[in-house]
């Protein structure tokens, strides 16, 4: 006989989101009530029956697995310690940032909550980067989940990371040296990195 205790496993692991694991238990029960059916008997039927379980209350992946955030999680977040003018003394003098970055232990942490509360399809922490959509080095929150989220190492578009981390050098660079307002900078890659890289990375070249 099916058994309560081997379905309840999986709803207990990362194999669902908290958000469905009320649901899948839900029809756990009714999977193991009705699978006792006569009709259920022939294992084809049972297999058939469970197959249409599982698909039911499978997760859907979550709207920020692309390369560009879901602004309604992840909108960014200023440090309100710096401004236009105190860049002088923070984004601007070499290792600044190594003073507010948070802990490993911390960014690791809410890159596990984030990717399994928000339906991740592929749950591998190493495939993303805790990332601040408003990068330290230009002024972003350093702890504030609105400016963190699960950024995808090879979203298989090509934006992945590593151009992010591109554009943020060049953003600094031009904030430092007089040619771009803190202001813009921070509002361009809040609103649209990949936007952002192609204007001031691309269009640099």
């Amino acid at each position: 006989m099916l058994r309560l205790s081997w379905i309840n496993g999986i709803a207990a692991g990362d194999l669902l989101p908290a958000a469905n694991r009320a649901d899948w238990l839900l029809c756990a029960d009714k999977l193991i009530r009705g699978l006792n059916h006569p009709l259920y008997r022939k294992p084809s039927m049972r297999t058939l029956a469970l197959v249409a379980v599982l698909v039911s209350v499978a997760p859907v992946p979550g709207h920020a697995q692309g390369a560009l955030p879901d602004p309604a999680r992840t909108p960014g977040a200023i440090n309100p310690a710096v401004t236009p003018e105190t860049i002088g003394t923070t984004i601007c003098v070499r290792g600044w940032t190594r003073a507010v970055r948070p802990s490993r232990e911390f960014t690791s942490a809410l890159k596990r909550q984030q990717i399994r509360e928000w339906g991740y399809a592929d749950r591998r922490l190493g495939s993303y980067e805790e990332d601040h959509l408003v990068p330290l080095d230009l002024g972003g929150a350093p702890d504030d989940p609105r400016n963190l989220w699960p950024e995808p190492r090879d979203p298989g578009d090509g934006w992945g990371a590593d151009r992010k981390d591109d554009l943020e050098l060049v953003l600094n660079q031009l904030v430092c040296g007089g040619r771009l307002s803190l202001v813009e900078a921070q509002a361009a890659i809040s609103a649209n990195w990949i936007a952002a890289y192609r204007r001031f990375v691309n269009g640099a070249e």
